[in-house]
């Protein structure tokens, strides 16, 4: 008589359970994220001059579109690896741009105070959004190099 193994993929691993709850609560923060963007959608897409305004929407695309990949594929420790990658580019990158906003506009134009305005509503917030893209790809490729010799490994 042959016995059965249970399958491993049924059953999560019992460290994802320890993000079960993390997991359900950035799901539901990211809804008032999403739904912020596409009521901003919906009443800047005629304006011309609402393009300045995407540097600060870019924010909550960013929380939103983390907060759901947390959601739904943070159970998988590759994927949590690669949201770090994501997260740390964001804040890196985001943080230089910040600061390049602020005092950029500070020393080479001294007369003029949109210094801090330029930093927090244009450059940070793109900074962290193309961070996060830029990040997300160092880390699928890190993450895959990773796959590709662990199988060689074996």
């Amino acid at each position: 008589m042959e016995t059965v193994q249970p399958s491993t993929k049924s059953h999560p691993s019992p460290e994802a359970d320890n993000w079960y709850g993390a997991r359900i609560l950035l799901g539901l923060l990211a809804i008032p994220a999403v739904i912020s963007v596409l009521m901003f959608l919906r009443t800047n897409s005629q304006d011309p001059m609402g393009i300045w305004l995407y540097g600060f929407i870019s924010v909550p695309v960013t929380f939103a579109g983390l907060s759901l990949w947390f959601a739904f594929k943070g159970h998988n420790p590759v994927s949590r690896a690669r949201m770090e990658c994501a997260l740390l580019g964001g804040l890196i990158v985001g943080g230089i741009a910040f600061f390049g906003g602020v005092v950029g506009p500070l020393l080479f134009m001294r007369g003029s105070n949109v210094g801090p305005i330029i930093g927090f509503i244009v450059t940070g917030p793109i900074g962290f959004l193309a961070g996060n893209v830029l990040g997300a790809i160092y880390g699928l490729v890190r993450t895959h190099k990773q796959k590709v010799s662990a199988m060689d490994a074996v």
